[in-house]
């Protein structure tokens, strides 16, 4: 028998995720910006696109989320582009 999840679990289930990969999306757009405020920016737009995205398409959090991180636009800023 199928049980249906509570509603929220999904948004939950990203938020935890998220908060176990921080460090490292912090770590990744710090080697690239050396800047912390910059790389903390980042990691909050990073969340941004993480609550907009469709994850039941997403097989791998981590390297769904290491890539948001790493595009770039036309002006160079990390994090803006398409994952």
């Amino acid at each position: 028998m199928d049980q249906e999840q509570p509603p929220g679990d999904d948004s939950l289930k990203a938020a935890e995720a998220f908060e176990q990969l921080r460090p490292r999306l912090f770590g990744i757009a710090y080697r690239i910006l050396g800047s912390a405020s910059e790389a903390e920016d980042v990691v909050q737009d990073v969340w941004m696109r993480w609550q907009d995205a469709d994850r039941s398409a997403v097989l791998e959090p981590a390297a769904f989320l290491a890539k948001i991180t790493t595009a770039g636009d036309q002006r160079g800023t990390v994090g803006a582009g398409p994952p």
